[in-house]
């Protein structure tokens, strides 16, 4: 799948108009994305993840070692709760330093 990535993201909501941005204006900007791992969420305060984007996650933490970039195509997480979900890439970082949403989300 191919996907629009942004950093620097803090929210939700900003991940959304950005993406939806980018489908008008039909960026040339996306990556390949293979997603290794999909987290549904089910703890009380879910969106905290969703509405501190760029702070340490304790999901992006455990599996930090599993997003890389291998020939071109970005492994990701996809971090799931009962009404969103975000593909995530930390390259590294104990927080989601790249985000996307799948087409639909």
């Amino acid at each position: 799948m191919e996907l629009y990535f942004f950093r620097n993201v803090s929210n939700y909501n900003e991940l959304k108009e950005k993406t939806e941005k980018a489908y008008k204006r039909n960026s040339v900007n996306k990556r390949k994305a293979n997603i290794v791992k999909t987290i549904n969420l089910k703890e009380e305060n879910t969106n905290h993840y969703f509405e501190k984007i760029n702070s340490d996650n304790q999901y992006v933490i455990e599996n930090v070692e599993l997003m890389k970039i291998k020939d071109g195509v970005w492994n990701c997480i996809e971090l799931v709760a009962e009404d969103k979900a975000m593909i995530v890439m930390a390259d590294g970082y104990p927080y989601a330093k790249f985000v996307a949403l799948k087409s639909g989300n």
